[in-house]
């Protein structure tokens, strides 16, 4: 057994190199999409040269100054000092290495971790974060919700443990549930998703009154009630602790109560069942009702906690899919969990092939649990190989694609049209802009300060009407030159095969000013 301790966590870091490569191989192009990345590295910058975070915004054209919460300031700031660090030449592929090493500490560290604690299986608790890793991929983007990732795993990694003990008549340890404080803390400056968290460990507190009390029929100690209702006052106290305090509060659960941004914005639509991830998703969904099938078969309560907690995350992620990564996180534990019990099962051990497979991944586990250790410094050193490779080289490999946001969504060519209109035509005013919010922080980025947008994917800052003004005018016969005089626009960029933009290239409506394969720019004349 000795001789086997070692070689037995061999599969368990092929799944790990898998995810590696499925990440940068399949995942990586369209990385840097997302329509905020702009405005958040600008953001950064602004932190980092100046020492101050802006309280007002300084992107958009606009005749007065408005109030903004930089909600995301801390996670802005680590991208643009990343990107600074690595210079124009290395700074996107620094930025691409650094995210894809966090995301794989994240599931296989701190989740397979957390799963292993629960499953005691080295492969199948890499299975489940394989698993978990392939479901929270829907997000693996450049952009700051990615490092909120980490804050949450950490607290579903304490919140597991503490219902662990509780279930297990152990102390709470002090120390343990201090850490949730200050990491609701630094989580509200990186990331609005803090409020899970605190929902997460709710959940948890009102799951083990019920087991306690009702399942396993023993009194829940005061001292754990104390503690536990204590920890979650104190961490809601301490989302408080930023530079904008009870504001960001209300600009969090503004947005959230907003019909018209939960639907407007494709990230906060429901799941799509035909979709990969939700094949996968009700794939684990089905994993996790056979394993506690097998586990109440074999004599083991049904838990309140886990059906809340599950539960919760699950329709949570059905409803909005900007929730199945976090479904994936608190999930991971319980499938690798629900994944021993599937293998274990007494029917199934009767077939002489699936009695093999059992055999061999009891004969893993036993000879490598002692190995985990070894196997976490494999996982460090697969993790950190994007981000050296990065720094070293400029490169991610195996990716071979550029690192930037992809030129055939972005208006890169209707940039250089305006940057060649600025050099030859000055403004001593920035020159507003009218597009896409999808394009807003990409024209703040680009512009440096010579043209501007009107509008951009912060919903927040400019409210309900100001979005309904410009979908309202993007319809084909639609009022957009009383909207472009009304924000004041002097130029309208259009995807060049849009319907709006082959209508005013036809009628004339607006002097057509530069057209490219992927953008045209009009220009509105006095």
């Amino acid at each position: 057994m000795s001789r086997m301790k070692y070689p037995s966590i061999i599969p368990a870091i092929g799944i790990a190199l898998i995810a590696y490569w499925t990440l940068t191989v399949l995942q990586m192009p369209g990385f840097a999409d997302d329509p905020g990345l702009g405005w958040h590295l600008l953001t950064g910058e602004i932190i980092r040269a100046g020492g101050s975070i802006p309280l007002f915004d300084p992107y958009l054209a606009s005749t007065e100054p408005k109030r903004w919460i930089a909600d995301q300031w801390l996670s802005d700031l680590l991208f643009a000092s990343i990107l600074h660090r690595g210079g124009p030449h290395r700074g996107m592929a620094l930025i691409y290495g650094f995210t894809t090493s966090v995301f794989l500490l994240l599931f296989f560290g701190i989740v397979f971790l957390t799963a292993f604690t629960r499953a005691r299986s080295q492969l199948l608790s890499a299975i489940a974060s394989l698993i978990a890793l392939k479901l929270a991929a829907t997000h693996f983007i450049v952009r700051p919700v990615l490092i909120g990732f980490v804050p949450f795993a950490v607290t579903s990694a304490i919140t597991w443990r503490i219902i662990s003990q509780v279930r297990s008549g152990t102390s709470l340890r002090l120390l343990q549930l201090a850490l949730l404080i200050p990491l609701a803390a630094l989580w509200a400056n990186l990331h609005p998703s803090f409020a899970l968290g605190i929902i997460l460990m709710a959940l948890a507190t009102a799951g083990l009154v019920v087991d306690t009390v009702v399942v396993d029929q023993r009194p829940l100690s005061v001292r754990t009630g104390v503690l536990l209702v204590s920890t979650i006052s104190l961490m809601a106290v301490a989302t408080l602790a930023t530079p904008f305090g009870v504001g960001l509060l209300r600009q969090v659960f503004g947005l959230v109560g907003s019909d018209f941004f939960m639907n407007l914005n494709v990230e906060w639509r429901p799941l799509q069942a035909r979709s990969p991830e939700g094949v996968l998703f009700y794939q684990t969904v089905g994993l996790l009702i056979v394993g506690a099938f097998f586990a109440v078969r074999r004599g083991a309560p049904l838990y309140v906690t886990e059906c809340l907690i599950i539960g919760f995350f699950g329709w949570s992620a059905i409803t909005s899919v900007r929730f199945l990564p976090y479904f994936a996180i608190v999930a991971a534990p319980p499938l690798a969990l629900a994944l021993v019990r599937i293998v274990g099962c007494e029917p199934f051990m009767r077939l002489p092939l699936y009695r093999r497979v059992g055999d061999y991944l009891s004969t893993l586990d036993a000879a490598g649990r002692r190995a985990v250790p070894c196997y976490l410094w494999a996982v460090a050193a697969i993790a950190a190989f994007p981000i050296i490779d990065a720094a070293l080289h400029g490169t991610v490999y195996p990716y071979q694609g550029p690192f930037e946001q992809s030129r055939e969504k972005f208006p890169y060519d209707g940039v250089a049209a305006l940057d060649d209109i600025m050099s030859r035509e000055p403004s001593p005013i920035p020159v507003a802009v009218a597009a896409t919010p999808d394009w807003g922080g990409f024209l703040a980025f680009h512009g440096k300060g010579r043209f501007k947008p009107v509008i951009d994917d912060r919903n927040s800052l400019l409210g309900e009407g100001a979005y309904k003004d410009f979908l309202e005018s993007q319809r084909v016969g639609g009022d957009i030159g009383g909207y472009l005089n009304r924000v004041r626009a002097k130029y309208l960029l259009l995807e060049t095969n849009e319907p709006l933009a082959i209508y005013l290239r036809d009628t004339g409506k607006l002097n057509e000013r530069w057209r490219g394969k992927v953008s045209t720019l009009f220009e509105v004349v006095d």
